[in-house]
């Protein structure tokens, strides 16, 4: 996005006194109590409040992962504390991509850094606001010029109350509502960081590992063996905070599928099938949502053919397009795929020979579904076999080293008339040091461990099994 881009979107809103007052209004009436305390706290320690509204383009494909990927952003630059809607209404289909945000700041260049390379962002207003337009007074915030004073006679007071508390009995409505709350919100920058330090603990403990073999100590092997059974536990629970179910994406996905095939003037049937309820990582899901939105656009505009083609070519005119997810070990394995009209593999042969892509006796010896594989190089498109063409979307072999990046790989299946099937099988987790199973191999005298997901089959070597390709043995 450009300088004059930049220029067009931003609205800082000090002359719009009406849309201030609306959007002050609004906010002061959701703050609840835990988010007037994080006002509190964040004044205290030097920062500023600001008052943000953003409107996503209309048509924003999975308008809600858009939202939360924004406020993901600005929380890393600042604080979240309020936003209208809330996170659940977010979520529903509902959702009109306008969403305000109460954020605290310790500079107004942090929203500006937030929001520069968001190209789906059409509007954007932002203003700075006073905790007194809030409602929230400062001799309740019990904020003075000397900072760090305030905050110890502000937990000296907070002490005073709790041990106020403890001298009188608990009501009977006091312990049921304590037992009720079941459940708090994290950040997900605390649960990064509990993530990472979790990584470093597994990584401590391999090392005391290595060092105690050779030693006898039966008391040290025990303690070894409780620590690691603790060390999985704790990991493994925190990975399962991280996961977010693959569903939810595909539920958001619906809208832009009905919208976009409005669109185009085509009639669609959206199916889901997640019947083993997978879930990913929160940093897979963030990678692989624009892959997946470029996948969807393409199946609906290159793959599914309009009603009158369908009915000439003998189908439905209602087209299909298919969202499934299952689990493989320690892979996701995700697919769309479309009955549409199919990739022409003639046609992508005689391109790639044609661009020089690969010589013409290497392609004339690859099979139909190797061959396929190419319209995912560099380079490789016609206006007949075009993979997207959005300004906001990814072409193929940008989606193929996305997906590789994050230690996934695509497969491309297709036949011309009938349809296109796309797989993304991907790592439940980006976890550098993960609790799995690996197969050793040794090679002289080094050892490889193979995560067992990777593993397909193992063969005893044969020397027929070795061929040769340019004098070469593979």
């Amino acid at each position: 996005m450009g300088n004059g881009e930049v220029a067009n979107k931003y609205q800082e809103g000090k002359n719009d006194d009406q849309l201030r007052s609306k959007l002050i209004s609004q906010i002061k009436n959701v703050i609840k109590e835990e988010e007037r305390e994080n006002i509190k706290l964040a004044i205290a320690h030097g920062s500023k409040l600001y008052l943000i509204r953003a409107v996503l383009a209309r048509g924003t494909p999975l308008a809600s992962i858009r939202a939360f990927k924004v406020m993901q952003k600005l929380d890393e630059n600042g604080e979240v504390i309020a936003t209208i809607p809330d996170g659940s209404e977010i979520l529903k289909s509902s959702f009109k991509g306008e969403i305000v945000i109460l954020a605290a700041c310790s500079r107004v260049e942090s929203i500006e850094e937030t929001f520069k390379d968001e190209a789906d962002v059409e509007e954007l207003f932002y203003t700075e606001v006073d905790a007194h337009e809030l409602e929230i007074p400062f001799q309740e915030m019990e904020i003075k010029k000397e900072k760090q004073h305030s905050e110890i006679e502000h937990l000296i007071r907070k002490v005073e109350t709790i041990l106020q508390k403890r001298k009188s009995p608990a009501s009977s409505t006091d312990i049921l509502d304590k037992l009720k709350t079941r459940e708090i919100k994290i950040r997900a920058r605390d649960l990064d960081k509990l993530f990472i330090l979790v990584g470093e603990l597994v990584l401590i403990r391999n090392k005391l590992f290595m060092a105690s073999r050779g030693q006898d100590s039966h008391v040290m092997r025990d303690a070894l063996t409780a620590l690691d059974q603790t060390t999985n536990k704790l990991y493994s629970k925190i990975l399962e905070m991280r996961l977010i179910p693959v569903k939810q994406i595909f539920n958001l996905s619906s809208k832009f599928v009905q919208e976009f095939s409005e669109k185009l003037g085509k009639q669609v049937d959206l199916v889901i099938d997640d019947r083993d309820e997978v879930t990913l990582d929160r940093s897979i899901v963030e990678e692989l949502t624009d892959p997946l939105i470029s996948i969807i656009r393409n199946a609906l505009d290159h793959g599914i053919e309009s009603p009158e083609e369908r009915r000439a070519a003998g189908k439905p005119s209602v087209g299909t397009l298919k969202l499934s997810a299952k689990r493989e070990k320690e892979l996701a394995v995700i697919t769309v795929e479309d009955d549409g009209r199919g990739i022409d593999i003639d046609l992508v042969r005689k391109t790639a020979i044609k661009k020089g892509l690969l010589p013409q006796s290497t392609v004339e010896k690859l099979s139909d579904q190797e061959a396929l594989q190419l319209i995912c190089l560099p380079g490789f498109s016609t206006k007949k076999l075009t993979f997207l063409t959005g300004e906001m979307d990814m072409g193929l072999n940008a989606i193929k080293q996305r997906v590789e990046a994050i230690g996934g790989y695509l497969k491309i299946e297709s036949k011309k008339g009938e349809g296109t099937r796309i797989t993304l099988s991907v790592p439940v987790t980006k976890a550098i040091v993960s609790v799995i199973t690996v197969l050793l191999v040794g090679i002289k005298e080094e050892v490889y461990a193979i995560p067992s997901s990777m593993v397909h089959s193992i063969v005893r070597f044969k020397e027929s099994l070795v061929k040769h390709v340019e004098g070469g043995r593979v």
